[in-house]
């Protein structure tokens, strides 16, 4: 058997541009056991027009410039290298999902992954991972399946276009029976099993009646291309990342077709809007009276660099209310935060001597019907952190606060309200709960991993950090005195 141990870190590195590397290894291995062969000059492509020459390279880009995400809209556009960004929910929005797998369920989010700011020259450099920079959208059907978009974007058409070729070739089968023809030395005969593997694994096949999409059976994928963006769709479940086989022939059937429409609707779509998705999905513009907030338009830069010290990347996710949020209000009766609709920015700061090492902010807004009942809503969302729904109804923020998990403190905020759990669990975690107005905002943030631990953020970060994100909540809400919409995505780093 092959010894896993050397496999492993070739396969992590053929994964994506697998044609240029495994000439490599083929040298390698022609060389050392001097076969002399004629090597692939003319390769098999099975039908296809792909060869590994369509292997992408290294890139570059131009320079640009980064944006205010609330101005998105009216800015110059977001670019990658120097080509625009595409927004995944734009290019296959919520009508044409539904339009092929029936409406989404009343419990249904969205989640969206996309980068806020440019990322040109030396930034798209360090970026960019195999030449390209990613953006997702994710239509969570609440059942656990989820129908993904996700756009790769390459600084070039033709780059985007190799890539998708060298998927076709690794489907072809072809380098797996050029090797079974050579002789290896007996150290890198576990080449011949990788490269098998490798096909079974991120090759692609042709799908009848779609000339431009692929279908990769060992991920269940679909793969397409326009512009200079390779994009990929999947219909899943969480737990199908560990399935190592392909979709079944029912699947296939059920698949196929709906997936060739997406494609269609992919690679002719209007892309030139890059605003993400609204954070409420029906569209509306206040819950019980209450506007809705953008949580990235929370977490901006300041926001977040006070928090974790460091300055945030460019990139955000996001997660939507849910598709019905009155159906939370119904089921919710008279406890706040059982009614309120919550929505949630996530962002992350890199460091280290190669950015590898993260620290993590996340935002999350919910709504009560009026000021008054926001502390009752802190109480429940504090509480509903550490006891069953039995107990949520027993204790309040006053007993949190009894047994010394939450600690009021002063800030700009109406209320704010520390919670930690250094006193009552061996795993500390410290989070911050204020209400402005009769918006409710959850902080949570961490400065990365020490001793096997996430290190957390202390008291006075998350003071300064609520006194901002309350002078923005009120700049936002006093643009239209307090009775307006609030959109837009967070804040790009300044430069």
């Amino acid at each position: 058997m092959a010894d896993r141990s050397l496999r492993r870190p070739l396969r992590r590195s053929l994964r994506r541009a697998p044609a240029g590397l495994l000439a490599a290894v083929l040298a390698l291995a022609t060389l050392s056991a001097c076969s002399g062969g004629d090597g692939s000059d003319d390769p098999e492509t099975g039908g296809t027009s792909a060869s590994p020459s369509a292997s992408p390279s290294a890139s570059g880009g131009a320079s640009g410039e980064g944006t205010e995400a609330e101005e998105v809209a009216a800015a110059e556009p977001v670019l990658l290298g120097d080509q625009p960004l595409i927004q995944p929910c734009r290019l296959v929005d919520l009508d044409a999902v539904e339009q092929q797998f029936g409406p989404m369920p009343k419990q249904g989010v969205v989640e969206q992954h996309y980068p806020t700011a440019s990322v040109t020259g030396a930034a798209w450099e360090q970026a960019s991972v195999n030449d390209s920079v990613e953006a997702s959208c994710s239509y969570s059907w609440g059942d656990g399946h989820s129908l993904r978009v996700r756009v790769d974007h390459y600084e070039s058409e033709e780059r985007a276009k190799a890539q998708w070729a060298a998927i076709a070739y690794l489907g072809t089968g072809a380098e797996s029976r050029e090797l079974a023809g050579l002789d290896f030395p007996a150290w890198l005969e576990w080449v011949k099993d990788l490269q098998k593997e490798l096909e079974a694994d991120t090759g692609g096949e042709p799908v009848a009646g779609a000339k431009h999409l692929l279908y990769v059976p060992g991920r269940q994928h679909w793969v397409t291309w326009r512009d200079n963006a390779l994009i990929t769709l999947s219909w899943s479940r969480p737990v199908d990342v560990f399935r190592d086989e392909p979709l079944s022939p029912q699947e296939y059937r059920f698949q196929a077709p709906r997936m060739k429409a997406l494609t269609q609707v992919a690679r002719t779509a209007d892309v030139t809007d890059q605003t993400p998705l609204p954070v409420q999905l029906a569209n509306e513009e206040t819950f019980e009276g209450t506007p809705y907030l953008e949580p990235c338009a929370l977490a901006d830069d300041e926001v977040v660099t006070t928090l974790v010290q460091w300055e945030p990347t460019v990139e955000v996710r996001s997660y939507s209310t849910e598709r019905d949020v009155r159906r939370r209000a119904r089921q919710g009766g008279d406890a706040p935060f059982y009614r309120s609709p919550g929505a949630s920015c996530e962002r992350e700061a890199e460091g280290g001597p190669t950015n590898i090492k993260t620290r993590s902010v996340e935002v999350e807004v919910r709504y009560a019907a009026d000021a008054r009942r926001t502390q009752k809503l802190i109480g429940e969302w504090a509480v509903d952190n550490f006891y069953t729904e039995e107990y949520e109804k027993k204790y309040g923020l006053q007993d949190l606060v009894a047994f010394r998990m939450a600690t009021p403190r002063a800030s700009d905020a109406d209320w704010l309200y520390i919670l930690d759990t250094k006193e009552v669990s061996s795993t500390r975690v410290v989070k911050a709960y204020a209400a402005v107005g009769p918006y409710v905002v959850r902080l949570v943030a961490d400065r990365g991993l020490a001793g096997g631990d996430l290190r957390q953020v202390d008291a006075d970060s998350y003071v300064a950090a609520v006194d901002l994100v309350a002078a923005r909540i009120r700049e936002l809400t006093d643009d239209c005195g307090g009775d307006c919409p609030v959109a837009g995505p967070a804040t790009a780093p300044a430069g």
